[in-house]
């Protein structure tokens, strides 16, 4: 994310400027499938719950 904030071109994104991009939890390469990938997702909401 913080590269994200550092680049001109992505930083002129309304999501951007807005505060409204978000960083994806989940590896894009661990989808083995819908049950795969939501229990992946449920282990990384978990692991950064309480995190800034």
């Amino acid at each position: 994310m913080e590269d994200l904030q550092n680049n001109p071109i992505a930083n002129s994104t309304n999501a951007l400027k807005n505060n409204q991009a978000f960083v994806n939890i989940v590896d894009p390469s661990v989808e083995g499938g819908p049950a795969y990938s939501r229990i992946e997702f449920v282990k990384a909401l978990q692991e950064h719950l309480g995190k800034e």
